[in-house]
């Protein structure tokens, strides 16, 4: 079952309403690179491709629900 970008916004910790779909690839993002994992260690984490991480980190990819269970787990969307 594929979730709705709406329905993943819910799953997140932050109140719907300051998340938009540019938010999402930039915590992402800043959150790999300040715990200095390169791009293809973080994919490995997380279960996915190298690629579809850079499409999640350039906002051209929305993640499924286990995919944002896991980056709350790292504490991704924290702070």
């Amino acid at each position: 079952m594929k979730l709705k970008h709406e329905e993943l916004l819910l799953l997140s910790k932050e109140p719907v309403g300051t998340w938009n779909k540019n938010t999402w690839p930039k915590k992402v993002r800043e959150w790999r690179e300040k715990n200095q994992f390169s791009r293809s260690e973080f994919s490995k984490m997380l279960g996915l491709s190298e690629q579809a991480l850079w499409r999640f980190e350039n906002g051209e990819r929305v993640p499924s629900g286990s995919t944002v269970r896991l980056l709350e787990l790292f504490g991704v969307f924290e702070g």
